[in-house]
């Protein structure tokens, strides 16, 4: 069984959450005998390569990366796309592939092209809502989680990322903006249609299933993302100061936490805050503690130790988080997590048991973080109780998931 992945991103370029996930889901699999080659774009690394057991195979890309991804314009550019279908039927023909795994969204056209050519099964695996929605804020409970209309999104999803997402509106960019948000929808209706070609649509949590599912879609199963558990003891040293990792936005509720920094302040003056991500300083300038540490890049190898050196793991979302990989990583590297209850993330946090799940709301996040901090020695003790059955949901559990639907659909 010879499984092709498709990722966008991947070792040594790594952006966020998706790459993660595919490098470490690979990984698993081929300590199970699964032979695994991923295919991605080559921004500037070796043409092939064997790491951690499976292949990498790279096809030239005409841009090269260094610090930062490209902008959606580069993934998503028509004669790109025809070209990369090419190079992907060409690789999977050489290598024997026997099934297709689309772990990126802007691969779904030039995969389920590659797979119906090449006339073999192919999974896609959803990470956010850009299937549904290229902007996503009408993504919510009082729209029941459906997407919007054509003029729904002119009149309140545009305006809304304008005011809150981007700048500069009055210039002569502007324009420019509005014909890229025009072409990202169109974008967005062609995944909806390559995803119904899929023979299995894998979501990443219960939540983001019933999203998918409340707008019609359908062959879905639920397939929790994997995390690694440090094999070795986790460190005794106390913990310094509460944690936040991901961008810092306002869909990712950096402003709920600044908020909640400034009322923790009367109580515990002292408390420090370590953000790690992409800067927004508009957030950190209104409502920021003066105790912030910030450090925009830090490689995903370093934040094990991070996450164990830290009080708390904060993920304050406003936006139904499709899964939450910075809660699950907290929670086995031994750090519990207070989070809203948004998307995936009470799925992964026990409520009352490894951490707090609240509101996205400034106040009850601070008295979240508060009742966490007064309760820190039992979360911790739970916790170490709670590691191998965390790793069973979160771990073996999905790597067998993944091994018995590849099977099934290669009968």
């Amino acid at each position: 069984m010879k499984i092709g992945f498709l990722s966008e991103y991947l070792y040594p370029f790594e952006f966020g959450g998706s790459e993660i996930s595919t490098f470490l889901l690979a990984k698993e699999l081929s300590k199970k005998k699964v032979e695994v080659s991923i295919i991605a774009p080559n921004f500037g690394a070796k043409k092939s390569e064997k790491v951690a057991g499976f292949k990498i195979l790279r096809y030239p890309f005409p841009k090269k990366v260094k610090t930062k991804p490209l902008t959606p314009f580069w993934h998503t550019s028509f004669l790109l796309n025809i070209y990369r279908t090419i190079a992907i039927i060409i690789i999977c023909k050489k290598e024997k592939i026997d099934l297709l795994h689309i772990h990126e969204k802007y691969l779904l056209s030039a995969g389920a092209v590659a797979a119906k050519v090449l006339n073999i099964p192919f999974v896609v695996t959803l990470r956010d809502y850009q299937v549904l929605c290229n902007l996503g804020f009408c993504i919510n409970e009082k729209r029941n989680y459906k997407r919007c209309s054509a003029s729904y999104f002119w009149k309140n999803e545009v305006s809304y990322f304008l005011k809150n997402y981007s700048t500069g509106n009055k210039s002569l960019l502007f324009p420019f903006k509005l014909l890229l948000l025009f072409r990202g929808r169109i974008i967005s209706g062609i995944y909806s249609y390559f995803i119904t070609w899929a023979d299995h649509v894998i979501c990443i949590s219960q939540k983001q299933k019933l999203i998918y599912e409340n707008n019609g879609f359908k062959n879905i199963s639920v397939i929790y993302n994997i995390a690694e558990f440090p094999s070795r003891k986790l460190t005794k040293k106390n913990g310094k100061y509460i944690l936040f990792v991901g961008k810092q936005s306002l869909g990712k509720g950096i402003d709920l936490l600044m908020g909640a920094a400034k009322i923790l302040e009367k109580n515990f003056p002292k408390l420090k805050y370590k953000l790690i991500g992409q800067v927004n300083d508009h957030f950190l300038q209104k409502d920021s503690s003066k105790n912030i540490e910030i450090n925009p890049k830090v490689p995903h190898h370093d934040l094990s130790k991070i996450y164990q050196e830290s009080l708390l793991t904060i993920v304050p979302s406003r936006w139904e988080e499709p899964f939450g990989r910075v809660a699950l990583e907290s929670l086995s590297n031994g750090t519990p997590v207070v989070a809203t209850n948004k998307g995936g993330l009470a799925e992964i946090v026990q409520n009352g048991v490894t951490g707090i799940i609240t509101d996205p709301d400034s106040k009850k996040l601070a008295n979240a973080i508060e009742n966490a901090l007064s309760e820190l020695p039992k979360f911790k003790k739970n916790l170490k109780s709670k590691l191998p059955a965390l790793k069973k949901k979160f771990l073996t559990n999905p790597v067998n998931q993944h091994i018995h639907l590849y099977h099934s659909l290669l009968k």
